[in-house]
């Protein structure tokens, strides 16, 4: 990405069931309580700290966190204040403006390959390295006069994964980065970095003998790309089914990651289903260049970063990990499933990097690397029995009783949100075609994900628990309207956050980024019920698509 470009985007600135059907308990949610700021959080213009009582319920202490020119120990955030919420929107902008101000250095940094051979860490995938850029109201809780308090500011959280929060040299880079734009000065906003974010697939193991391998995608240098979905009972929904990628090579499986397919959509053909792309660009994604402009530093800037107070950038573990993934919300196990049937990627793989048919008189598929792919789909064909009907269970809601008459209703996803319209609301994720749906409150924030030389914008969900990897890729509905809202990218490990790639942005990429449409008239739709009568509600859009920028600006 060019200095320019860097710039323009800091300037921008969220009944039959198989196998594989036994998940945990903790699948089934109810009616998450909508998100709301309380009376006392409602407050004017920033001038000076927010004081306000402490307490567990209504802020969180970072696992894993550094400070960047400072110590991050005993430091808290609070869960009501969001920098688009109208109630808390002027409390952010001295946040804002340190943002506007660090994201091109930040941006450069994270593009380039100089820290990214960790030492006695290793080294780390590309797409592994994912950072999310948030704005949160934080501070150190306080006795006053027998109370605790705690006195907030605007803050700025670079969330990654564990492995780069825990490597020092990356951290040591942009605290010279801060320092050398005075941002560490009282008049900007702290920075920090917590662990526990990552890209939402998750590794499997499923014997290659439960697969048949006759609809590979070959590649020049001897990998063949396979794609997996369980059978399934007959008409049976799309929505949340498992999609297994397996790498292999001289017949060695080299890698095996699971998905879900979101739905089905009409583009050019009658049916097709979406996915995450990065479930299958991640591995292609450890053989590419990297920018390494900036790996040269200057002596002066390398003897900084030496010299620097440890303390200015101090590791900070507040506790312990206890959380299993097989305990999060949307948890499968495929590995002892037997029963898989191959689909193919109908078109261009997309995420960060394109995998694509070289041409239409090979079968062997090339991977491109001439520009930065911003966004995560790959559409999917070769299930003839796939159903027309993008349905899912919708939950009873909180309090209603336990018989059978109060179980959750099958209901149909109608139609999409555009950005616009795409404020605070109560949202299902559909990780289960046959079981009940997890329900979400969609937050107001528009959250930055950087991924190498590509920044994706992502909108953030909260749950009642933590969302399990795994669940990439699976569509996030209107609870009221049944509207496609978004796609899943991102978990936050052992918390009840996750993020999503909008249903406007998915859709107009799918556009964007695909050969199959000679036509750029014909836009991708959700596919639609046949059944007029299965739910009582009208497409929240009909317009069609509008051709949409790849970055939309913060307002």
């Amino acid at each position: 990405m060019s200095d320019q470009a860097d710039l323009s985007l800091a300037e921008e600135l969220g009944t039959n069931i198989p196998l594989y059907l036994r998940m945990s308990a903790a699948t089934t949610a109810t009616q998450l309580q909508p998100m709301s700021v309380p009376q006392q959080y409602q407050v004017t213009p920033l001038n000076t700290p927010l004081k306000l009582p402490f307490d567990g319920a209504n802020f969180a202490q970072p696992r894993l966190c550094r400070g960047l020119c400072f110590s991050a120990a005993n430091a808290w955030y609070s869960k009501n204040h969001f920098a688009e919420d109208n109630q808390c929107s002027n409390l952010f902008a001295m946040a804002e403006e340190t943002r506007r101000l660090l994201m091109p250095e930040l941006l450069h940094i994270w593009a380039t390959a100089s820290f990214w051979d960790l030492g006695v860490l290793g080294k780390i995938n590309l797409a592994d390295a994912s950072l999310a850029v948030e704005l949160r109201m934080s501070g150190w809780p306080k006795d006053e006069n027998g109370s605790k308090m705690i006195d907030l500011y605007p803050t700025i959280w670079l969330k990654t994964a564990d492995k780069v929060v825990k490597a020092k040299s990356p951290w040591k880079e942009i605290a010279a980065v801060i320092k050398k734009l005075r941002l560490n000065s009282p008049q900007n906003a702290k920075i920090f970095v917590e662990g526990g974010g990552r890209l939402s697939d998750s590794n499997v193991s499923v014997a290659k003998e439960h697969l048949t391998l006759d609809r590979g995608i070959p590649f020049p240098s001897g990998e063949a790309l396979y794609c997996h979905v369980p059978a399934t009972p007959e008409r049976s929904s799309a929505c949340g089914l498992p999609c297994l990628v397996t790498i292999m090579k001289d017949e060695t499986v080299l890698e095996q990651n699971i998905s879900r397919i979101g739905g089905l959509v009409t583009y050019m053909f009658p049916r097709q289903a979406v996915t995450s792309g990065h479930v299958m660009t991640k591995y292609f994604l450890k053989f590419c260049a990297r920018d390494t402009s900036s790996d040269d530093l200057t002596d002066d800037s390398a003897i900084e970063m030496e010299d620097s107070d440890e303390s200015e950038c101090e590791l900070v573990q507040n506790y312990e990990s206890d959380h299993d993934p097989e305990e999060s919300l949307g948890y499968i196990d495929v590995t002892e499933s037997t029963d898989w049937l191959s689909v193919v990627p109908e078109d261009n793989i997309n995420f960060i990097i394109q995998l694509s048919k070289d041409t239409a008189q090979t079968s062997v598929w090339k991977i491109n690397t001439s520009r930065p792919i911003p966004t995560d789909f790959a559409l999917l064909s070769g299930i003839a029995n796939w159903k027309p009907d993008n349905y899912y269970v919708d939950p009873p809601a909180q309090g209603a009783s336990s018989d059978t008459s109060a179980r959750g209703k099958k209901k149909c996803v109608s139609g999409y949100h555009n950005d616009e319209s795409l404020g605070a609301r109560e949202v299902l994720i559909l990780v289960n075609q046959e079981f009940e749906s997890l329900v979400g409150s969609l937050q107001t924030a528009r959250i930055p994900l950087i991924i190498g030389s590509t920044t994706l914008w992502t909108r953030k969900i909260r749950l009642q628990g933590p969302l399990a990897p795994g669940t990439s890729g699976s569509w996030v509905v209107d609870r009221v309207s049944g509207a496609l809202c978004g796609s899943i990218i991102m978990v936050y490990d052992g918390e009840p956050y996750a993020l999503m790639i909008t249903a406007q942005a998915l859709l107009s990429d799918i556009k964007t980024y695909s050969n199959m449409a000679a036509n750029k008239t014909i836009s991708p739709t959700v596919l639609e019920s046949t059944r007029g009568k299965v739910q009582e509600r009208q497409p929240v859009v009909t317009e069609e698509i509008r051709k949409l920028s790849l970055k939309v600006s913060i307002n």
